[in-house]
């Protein structure tokens, strides 16, 4: 049986941004995506967020890069890439949540767009090495990183 995991590997795209290119794995669900994002942002919002003790179910850990709205400040017309991450029941458990999904330019129907939701526990010890990884490789504004499952 595969692991259920989320990979994400950061490439620069110029000084000021990157493309994080995310592959969620999980048993029975894989899809893929890509979308562009300032690192130094993603670094003081959703890594912080991710290393949260405990984590906010109201106000979850969350990465979201698509297509923006023309003429709207902060808000996503299409969205490739979302990962949200929250504590998940009451034995210390954290629901990865992610949507990938690919780029839609003529209609949905019309270029064939592809959606993946896929969703899997992890651990707290597992989502903090994820989260310091993520940051280094920011930083780097180059790398890979991984988020797996933990054992059921």
């Amino acid at each position: 049986m595969t692991k259920s995991q989320l990979r994400l590997t950061i490439e620069q795209d110029d000084t000021l941004t990157v493309v994080i290119h995310a592959k969620v794995t999980t048993s029975t669900f894989s899809g893929y995506s890509a979308a562009h994002f300032e690192p130094m942002s993603v670094r003081q919002t959703f890594v912080p967020a991710l290393m949260a003790f405990p984590l906010s179910s109201d106000n979850p850990a969350t990465l979201e890069g698509g297509f923006w709205k023309q003429g709207v400040q902060g808000q996503l017309d299409q969205i490739h890439l979302r990962v949200v991450v929250r504590p998940h029941g009451t034995r210390g458990a954290i629901l990865v949540h992610t949507d990938v999904a690919t780029e839609v330019w003529n209609g949905a129907d019309v270029d064939l767009q592809q959606t993946c939701t896929a969703r899997f526990l992890t651990s707290y010890e597992e989502l903090n090495r994820f989260a310091s990884a993520l940051d280094q490789a920011l930083g780097a504004m180059s790398g890979e990183v991984a988020l797996s499952a933990m054992e059921l």
